[in-house]
């Protein structure tokens, strides 16, 4: 009996179909590349190879407050990133993805500049193997995290503060097309311990000469396709003895006009890597003291997309993420509360461009105890969003 039950689950994984990473991590093979080029549809130079594609990406928004919050009432450009990429021969490709809004010193660790988000090679050794070097965005798993940032329109706090771009190496096994097993090992951070938390070394705490960073994902696929997962657990050395740790768990269901995923991160810091807590309440600060030490931080996102019409999707998102100190510090324990909630329509006007435009909701609510000195607060805002995808060639 029991062989028989594992023969028919390794048919029907045999069954499904292979789940490439989104637009965030590795090559970004779940986003469509159909999109006909500028290039093809002004010079019409019919393109025959896959060894050089040249990308544009776009967001920005116009927003109304409706609400408290220190945000204004204005135009924004959200993300403007170079993306070059493409297939050089069957196994082997490339990627690079550039921030055209970011500053472009070189940092201390690994020489590249913070908006540098890839510049990488892959190679393919077969179906079952592939390796990946370069710096590339960390293999943290969830859904939210591996989408393309331009189709992001507000991050949870927990990914907006992740850092993840860094120098490394990665392992990636398929031993059936549908599930993926990926091993990393990066850089822990992009420049020294002291310019990355400035005043640290007045803790007692000391550089590392390994600040590494390693990860271990799966990404699953079951039920042709409708079901899908993204799960990570990794380890930062930020300093000597001093580590970071992060789980991420994340589901999605994948119907032909209805899409879902819930995803839940977990991080567990030895020093307050992201700074949110000490941001806010650096007035609890021990003496002598720039972060705060043994923080925790929780998040849950939950997104839900259904194209109820030719062209036309609506959106629905809410996340709920809380913050806390364990060190001996009381007021702080469990002592920050953040709900979002976001709700909208796009309209796809162009079918052979990858161009969207949004009308959005977006609200946040900011809650703390007593203890803790701060006071509670809501932002709302209306936006109407543009984001373009422009394939140059």
């Amino acid at each position: 009996m029991i062989k028989k039950l594992l023969a028919f689950i390794i048919i029907a994984f045999q069954s499904l179909v292979l789940y490439s990473q989104g637009g965030n991590t590795g090559y970004g093979g779940d986003e469509q590349t159909e999109f006909v080029s500028l290039t093809e549809r002004v010079l019409k130079i019919e393109k025959k190879h896959d060894a050089f594609n040249l990308y544009l990406n776009f967001s920005g928004a116009g927003g109304v407050e409706v609400g408290g919050g220190d945000r204004k009432t204005g135009f924004n450009c959200k993300q403007l990133r170079l993306e070059i990429k493409g297939n050089l021969t069957s196994r082997l490709y490339y990627r690079l993805r550039h921030r055209l809004n970011k500053a472009n010193y070189a940092a201390g660790e690994d020489n590249f500049a913070k908006a540098t988000d890839y510049m990488m090679v892959g190679y393919r050794f077969n179906d079952h193997w592939t390796v990946q070097a370069g710096k590339m965005c960390q293999y943290w798993g969830g859904y939210e995290f591996d989408a393309n940032p331009m189709y992001i329109y507000r991050y949870s706090d927990m990914i907006d503060n992740i850092d993840s771009p860094k120098a490394g190496l990665v392992v990636m096994y398929k031993p059936i097309a549908s599930q993926e097993f990926i091993v990393e090992a990066s850089n822990s951070r992009n420049e020294s311990l002291e310019t990355s938390f400035p005043g640290i070394s007045a803790q007692g705490i000391k550089d590392t000469r390994a600040p590494l960073a390693y990860i271990f994902n799966w990404n699953g696929n079951f039920a042709k396709n409708k079901v899908q997962t993204r799960w990570s657990w990794g380890l930062r050395t930020l300093a000597e003895d001093t580590y970071s740790r992060q789980m991420v768990i994340g589901q999605r269901l994948n119907l032909p006009k209805f899409q879902c995923y819930i995803d839940y991160s977990y991080e567990n810091d030895d020093i307050d890597r992201m700074g949110i807590i000490t941001r806010e309440v650096k007035h609890l600060l021990p003496k002598d003291y720039s972060y705060f030490e043994k923080v925790d931080y929780h998040s849950i996102v939950a997104k839900a997309d259904w194209q109820f019409a030719n062209k036309w999707n609506a959106y629905v998102q809410g996340m709920y993420e809380t913050a806390s100190v364990r060190k001996d510090i009381p007021e702080l324990k469990n002592y920050r509360k953040h709900c979002s909630y976001f709700a909208g329509v796009e309209y796809y006007p162009d079918k052979s461009q990858d161009l969207r435009v949004s009308l959005s909701y977006l609200g946040q609510t900011y809650s703390y105890t007593g203890k803790c000195g701060l006071n509670g607060h809501n932002e709302s805002r209306i936006e109407l969003g543009l984001m373009y995808r422009i394939k140059c060639f």
